[in-house]
This record gives structure tokens, sequence and C-alpha cells, in this order.
């Protein structure tokens, strides 16, 4: 319990100095729209990346917002509220999509993975519900969808990418995969997250934040740091 706090003081420490740009900033700029890079994944694996603004009040007001959500569930409802994901979407909508892309890609419910001893506090789970956010970090997708960028440039058609794995990886993330019999959190610095059969939305602030929120069937994560592992049966899914 002393290592967990512990923990979660540093993290306190760390997320004060990432945003203390933006709680200082000249309120002169309040009017300055800022842009919010949000990505959809679909089930068909096909990703649309647009950009949403916000004011510095509202990048504010959404941090704090985010900050403060107990669940995926309430982040889910924040989303929302700031127009970043569309009102009318459901979980239920976003895990089936997950189990049709996970299908699609060969990714079976049965699959296991053989126990390994590693220093640094690792996780690995499948077909979870998952809740992921990084400070201060960068990320990158492995796929199709950097190339359909370069066609895009050149030829200024809109092409779909295709995504297969997508990482990120900061200072500091909090890594929050639940599944019907386990929960797995993953606490850390200089973490890195690596989501495969992913659907879902990812919002990125550059620089600053970054969420991914929805589904996965395959979720890594590994840095410095706690990870907690909660055994128990849940349903995954809230009520309507």
């Amino acid at each position: 319990m002393n290592k967990k706090i512990l923990v979660l003081g540093i993290s306190t420490i760390l997320l004060t100095l990432v945003f203390s740009n933006i709680a200082v900033a000249d309120v002169q700029k309040a009017d300055k729209l800022f842009d919010v890079e949000v990505t959809d994944y679909n089930r068909d694996g096909s990703i649309v990346t647009r950009i949403v603004k916000l004011s510095l009040k509202q990048l504010n007001d959404f941090r704090k917002d985010i900050m403060n959500a107990q669940d995926m569930e309430e982040k889910h409802k924040i989303l929302q509220k700031y127009n970043l994901i569309p009102k009318d979407e459901s979980l239920e909508s976003l895990k089936q999509g997950m189990l049709e892309k996970a299908k699609n890609m060969n990714i079976k419910s049965d699959t296991t993975f053989k126990k390994t001893r590693l220093k640094l506090p690792i996780m690995l789970s499948l077909f979870d519900k998952v809740d992921v956010i990084y400070f201060g970090g960068v990320s990158a997708r492995l796929g199709t969808t950097p190339f359909m960028k370069f066609i895009k440039k050149i030829i200024k058609i809109n092409l779909p990418g295709v995504d297969l794995i997508d990482i990120c990886g900061g200072l500091f993330g909090i890594i929050n995969a639940k599944g019907v019999f386990a929960q797995n959190i993953l606490i850390s610095t200089f973490s890195t997250a690596a989501l495969a059969g992913f659907v879902g939305h990812s919002i990125k602030i550059p620089l600053l934040m970054h969420i991914f929120n929805g589904y996965s069937a395959v979720t890594f994560g590994m840095g410095l740091g706690v990870h907690i592992k909660k055994i128990g049966f849940e349903n995954p899914i809230p009520k309507k």
C-alpha cells in the first residue's frame, strides 16, 4: 500500500508540472482556439481523424473533468459533453465493434500467454474495456494510415487508413483495462502502451495529453511504477 501511495504522490507532482503552462497561461489568450486531434477507430479497421477546436477555458475544464472522472463510463460522457465523440454512441456498440475487428484480425478469445517474469511492471490483457491516459509523450500507428496520409497530400483524395497496432508513451501514464473477470491497472512513469484491435476514440492534445477510450482486443503496458490486478466478476457493460 505504501508503494502505491508513493507512486500516486509522484504522479500528482508530474501532472502538476505537465499542466503548469496551461494553468498560468495569459488571460488575454483565453479566446484563442486550440486544435484537439480526435481519431475514430471503426470496427472495419479504418480510422478517421478530425480536428475539434476548444478554447483555453474549455481545455482547462476538460482537463479537470477528465482527471476527476471515477471510471470509463464517466469519461465517455465527458468526451461527449465536449463534442469530442458522438453523443449517441454507446460503450456496447464499441464492444461489439472490437469483437468483430478482433475476429477479422484472427485474435481469438481463448488466446493465452505464457507467464514471464520481468523486472519492470508489465501488463498484458485481452478483450478489455480500456481507459488510457498519457501525459507529455508521443504516439505512433503501425498500419497503412501514414501511407494514406502521404497519398492524400499528392492526389488530394481522402482515403481511409487501417491501423493494426497503436503505440503511445510518455512521462507518465495510467492504463486501466477491465474485463469480465479481472481488472489491470498500470500506473507508471516513462511508460509505453500498445493496443491491437482497438475500437473507440483517441483524443490527442499535442505534447500534453493522449487519451484512448474504448475496447481493445490486446492491451500491453510497461513502465516504472505499480501494476495492480483485481480478480472478480463484473459486467463490463453499463446498464442502459
